[in-house]
């Protein structure tokens, strides 16, 4: 019994450790450390200097918090101090029919409340969407510079998410 389960011990680690992806972890000029897979470290280690291999570069975030502070300032709201429709609580001892009186009464009567609401609401976010947008450029930009790559290279840049092809 415990040769069958010392063996199962076995498999499992071999399963999982040969499953794990393997990087190469390398630090940069600035101290940040890079890692990169070891299938890509071995196609560079055999490649010429004139070579060109395609890779994706992803990198951290930028800081979200940040963009909401800029479409907050940029707009003169936050998202939390967009125009709110207030609910109205039913009476539960009044008829079903009463109840829906009331509620046909109240989406009528908060109507452009709530079509203003949602304006403003949109606004912000393709404000802060703007503003990520503008963030995540600025960083695919510094990343080219220290990198140094043609700009005849590159495939695709993107926007919005974290990488650039």
């Amino acid at each position: 019994m415990k040769k069958r389960s010392f063996i199962s011990f076995v498999l499992i680690f071999l399963i999982i450790f040969y499953s794990a992806p393997t990087y190469y972890a390398t630090n940069n000029e600035n101290g940040n450390t890079i890692l990169i897979k070891n299938e890509l470290k071995e196609i560079m280690d055999s490649a010429n200097k004139k070579d060109l291999i395609p890779v994706y570069i992803w990198y951290e975030d930028v800081n979200h918090t940040l963009a909401s502070k800029e479409a907050e300032n940029d707009l003169g709201y936050s998202i939390e101090n967009c125009s709110k429709v207030n609910f109205i609580k039913s009476d539960l001892s009044v008829s079903q029919n009463d109840q829906a009186t009331q509620i046909n009464e109240f989406i009528e009567s908060t109507k452009k409340q709530r079509k203003a609401e949602k304006q403003q609401v949109n606004e912000y976010i393709h404000k802060k969407r703007e503003v990520s947008r503008g963030l995540y450029k600025i960083k695919s930009n510094e990343i080219l510079k220290k990198i140094n790559v043609k700009s005849k290279n590159i495939d695709f840049i993107s926007e919005m998410p974290l990488c650039l092809f």
